[in-house]
């Protein structure tokens, strides 16, 4: 199997070739078109007589779903997105800002006890 060149970044050098070189037929669905359309008003009563009483509620509620799409097509989809944007710089920078806060209260707090230590005092607190 040939395959065609790439560059050095993965991309497909052009002209040189294809993936997939039998390829897709382009028309597909136009040959289908052409081969069915004319047995399309017999398909469509055959999905009418499927929303008859004889057959169960789903089938009845499938069948009558399938005949609103091709007639009145198929309903909008919204799709609601919200982007937030995050600087990783910034949450890092608030991270190393906190963690230095805690350790200078920390090492203020430990400097307490040396201190207290050496004037031989207990540096605990009673209530």
């Amino acid at each position: 199997m040939n395959l065609p060149a790439r560059r050095a970044n993965g991309q497909l050098i052009g002209g040189q070739g294809s993936l997939n070189p039998s390829g897709k037929p382009r028309n597909s669905i136009g040959i289908l078109r052409e081969k069915y359309m004319h047995r399309l008003p017999e398909l469509m009563d055959g999905l009418f007589l499927l929303t008859g009483p004889d057959y169960p509620a789903m089938t009845r509620i499938a069948a009558t779903k399938e005949i609103f799409d091709r007639l009145l097509g198929k309903p909008q989809v919204t799709i609601e997105a919200t982007h937030t944007s995050v600087s990783v710089a910034e949450l890092y920078k608030a991270a190393m800002l906190k963690a230095s806060r805690a350790n200078s209260v920390e090492g203020k707090a430990n400097e307490i006890d040396a201190g207290a230590a050496i004037a031989g005092r207990s540096s605990t607190f009673n209530s």
